[in-house]
């Protein structure tokens, strides 16, 4: 997706592809069954009641059957089977999203992405505020065609048995310890190797990975700095905090790094999903 810091772990695109006849007709209108799961749980892993109305249907309602995590990382249940209300008496999702964020992350390590500052949990949140307002665009378009929604949609709504609720889960667990405490009053994160938090080689690590979950080849950001301990390869996570910070790391983390045709196929599949969602009888 746009944000490799908030995209899924690399182990995680072992995940089951489903490709049975159930699913045949979702592909047959352009969906990507082999990056949907990928693609779907990114999107509502931070969705809420309020977003889903601002974004698609401002009739949706509190009692849902829409999946996300749960931003309480002191709650015994990482993942929500349904996308919980957040009012704020900010009514843009902008302000909303500041007024959300500043409310609960007084202690980093017990909400949202564990480790990231207020500031870099909103950096997070405008980032999720661009990838729903792509997919409401492409879900206006899928309104006005004459899709067989009786056989389209039981195969992307169906969330246990299509990967969605093990993309969510897996990254549920990530996000308990998303940043470790600074080690020598630096953020380190591990790149991989044997590591058992091999994870980050993707998520910091600057590798790509197109929509069949397939690697290409990937760039670096600049200003990425990574750093040898004892054998170990660590990328340096500099805290926003200022102009330098912003401009030399955490920009091109929020930027679009995929392919054009990569940023569509990911919103189509989130659209369709949530076309189906609402549709579905």
């Amino acid at each position: 997706m746009w944000l490799l810091l908030f995209t899924l772990p690399a182990y995680v695109l072992s995940a089951t592809v489903p490709n049975n006849d159930l699913c045949a007709p979702s592909s047959n209108v352009g969906v990507n069954m082999t990056s949907y799961s990928r693609s779907v749980a990114h999107h509502l892993h931070s969705i809420s009641v309020e977003d889903i109305r601002y974004f698609f249907d401002d009739q949706f309602p509190i009692n849902n059957t829409v999946p996300t995590i749960n931003f309480d990382l002191t709650d015994t249940t990482p993942v929500l089977l349904f996308a919980p209300t957040r009012p704020s008496v900010f009514k843009f999702p902008a302000g909303a999203i500041v007024d959300y964020v500043l409310s609960n992350n007084d202690k980093t390590d017990k909400f949202g992405a564990s480790g990231l500052t207020s500031l870099e949990e909103i950096v997070h949140h405008m980032h999720m505020l661009e990838m729903w307002n792509m997919a409401s665009q492409v879900y206006k378009d899928i309104k006005q065609k004459n899709l067989n929604i009786k056989k389209v949609c039981p195969c992307l709504v169906n969330e246990q048995e299509n990967g969605i609720i093990q993309y969510l889960t897996n990254m549920s667990q990530r996000f308990q310890n998303w940043i470790p405490a600074p080690i020598d009053g630096e953020r380190k994160l591990p790149t991989g190797g044997s590591n058992e938090r091999q994870y980050v080689a993707y998520v910091w690590g600057g590798q790509q990975y197109s929509v069949d979950g397939s690697p290409r080849t990937g760039r670096k950001i600049e200003g990425e700095m990574v750093r040898t301990i004892d054998g170990e390869e660590y990328q340096i996570v500099p805290e926003l905090k200022d102009s330098t910070s912003w401009n030399s790391y955490w920009k091109a983390k929020v930027s679009m790094l995929e392919s054009k045709e990569d940023q569509q196929q990911h919103s189509y599949n989130f659209a369709m999903y949530m076309y189906c969602k609402l549709n579905l009888a």
